[in-house]
Order: structure tokens, then sequence, then C-alpha cells
């Protein structure tokens, strides 16, 4: 099963950048994420597939036209947050206050009920399983927030790269992770973003033909070769972000024409949940605040914005 997602956030939403953080200084910069997305939306309505945009809210309300046409050709949207901010840097009110203002203008302009999630910078780790509740406490029954390659402390004890549940007091939420592939005993992830256009195709068609599961992500900004370059990111993050987008459209077409997607909505309809394994939220996990909890946080400070 492979599942074909997207998030929609523009050119200069790149973490980690303190000159492109805040979105008051997002208005006055070049926009390229309607132009990108249609690109996207042509090439699936042309072959009549459908996939999973999980959208920020601050595109949301600077670009609704945008959000109105993905949900009227029959896709699904959800939420990747508001204001762009990892789950990590947020204390719980916060990011409570940030994931009701991205599900609310969502909802406003598809009239359908958001129950999809992806925290910025795959954020969710055990050290956040306070964000559980939350998410749930909202209506938020999927998460696809979890990156199978980290430290060991810093994930969830599951085999890597297949879904999960994630048990608490107040419900299960169901996880479908980003997929992680298995060559020469090690583990790697080819199938999104920066990643696929790193690693050779052939590595990125066994990964698609050969595993069970597959989860993709893309960005508008993965096919732009024209788009500007960040202030205030280092060379080597320029190069990270630039090198293989003058290719990138034409392996996408090439993935699309040779295997079948399905969004997250079918995904779900099709795993056999009883089967997958479980995490319990434990108190010791859903009470522990944010790393930064006792910090004063820009996100904090502009969530209502």
């Amino acid at each position: 099963m492979r599942i074909l997602t997207f998030d929609i956030e523009d050119w200069f939403h790149v973490l980690d950048n303190p000159a492109t953080d805040a979105p008051a200084a997002w208005p006055g910069l070049d926009s390229r994420v309607e132009r990108n997305t249609d690109r996207i939306l042509d090439e699936l309505g042309s072959r009549g597939m459908r996939a999973t945009f999980f959208c920020l809210g601050w595109v949301a309300e600077h670009h609704p036209g945008l959000v109105r046409r993905i949900a009227a050709q029959g896709h699904e949207v959800g939420t990747h947050s508001h204001a762009h901010l990892p789950i990590d840097r947020q204390q719980r009110g916060t990011f409570e206050a940030d994931l009701v203002r991205s599900m609310k203008v969502l909802e406003d302009l598809t009239g359908q009920a958001v129950t999809f999630h992806r925290a910025p910078g795959f954020s969710l780790t055990p050290a956040c399983g306070w964000a559980v509740e939350v998410l749930l406490a909202h209506g938020i029954s999927v998460d696809c927030s979890v990156f199978p390659l980290r430290r060991p402390g810093d994930r969830f004890d599951v085999p890597l790269g297949g879904p999960f549940t994630i048990h608490s007091p107040h419900g299960r939420l169901l996880e479908l992770p980003v997929s992680a592939a298995r060559c020469m005993g090690m583990r790697y992830v080819c199938g999104g973003s920066g990643y696929f256009r790193l690693a050779p195709q052939g590595v990125v068609r066994r990964h698609l033909a050969r595993d069970d599961y597959v989860m993709s992500y893309f960005h508008p900004r993965d096919f732009d070769s024209a788009q500007p370059w960040v202030e205030g990111l280092s060379l080597f993050r320029q190069i990270k972000l630039r090198v293989g987008l003058r290719r990138a459209w034409s392996r996408f077409r090439r993935v699309l024409d040779e295997f079948d997607f399905v969004c997250v909505g079918d995904a779900v309809r099709r795993i056999d949940w009883a089967t997958a394994p479980v995490v319990p939220l434990t108190r010791h996990m859903a009470g522990r605040p944010s790393p930064l909890e006792a910090l004063p946080l820009w996100g904090e400070k502009h969530a209502g914005r």
C-alpha cells in the first residue's frame, strides 16, 4: 500500500531559520504555493488520483481559493498546524490554540471536518505525548507526524516504518508514520521530499515496489527549481533544499505512471488495526511538558495572530 500526501506550505516555510520564522514577515515574501500546488492538482486530476493535503492554516487564510480547489477536486484536507511550529517548541496551551485555529479555517473553507494531522518537522515524539490528548480532544483521529529514524529515546517503541496506534484514556490515535526502507541491514527514508530527490531512482522504485507500507510526502517547493534562495540559511542547507530540484518533477511523474497510490482515508480503511502495534500513552508521557515549557516562546506570543 502506497500513500500519497502533500504538506502545503510555501518555499519560505523552512524550520530552524530565524530570518523566516515569524509569520509577520511572510506576507512580504513572493508566494509560490498556489502555482506549485495547482500543478500538482492538474497532474493528479489527469490521472484520477486522490491524495491527502496537509495544509498550513496560515496558507489557508492567505490563499483560501487554493484550499477550496483542493477539496473541490475530491482530495482530503488535513491540518499541518497554523504557524508551522514544531510540537516540541510549544507549550500545551500554545499548541492547542494553534491547532484549533488551523482546523477552523480549513473546516470553514471546505465544509468538512478535519480529522487528519501532521506536525511540522514530524515532531510528535514520546516526549510530546501530551499532544496526543490535545489532538484527540479536538477530533483528530489519524496522525502522520512520526519520523522513523530517530534516536531510540526520541521515538515510539514500535517497529520502524509501519502503522501503529497510540492508546490513551481519552481514546486511540491512529498513526501512519513516514515509511523506512531496508537495505543491507540498514534503514533509510527515500519516499518523500529531499530524500526522494537525493536517493537513486532505483532505490526509490524498490521501496515502492517491494514494501507493504509506503508513506510518501512532498511539498509544492520540492518541484520548483525557480524558487528563491531562503535568506538566513547556511550554504549547506541551501544546497540541501535545491539538490535534485530540476529533475524532481519528471521523477515524480514517472513514479505516478508506474505505481498506484491511495489517500490517507483509504489507507486507514484498508489497514487491519486489530493487528497493528499498540503504544499505551502512559501518565508520565501524557503529563510531560515540552522541554521548553518554562521558557517564553515566540509561538505563545504570536499564536493568536
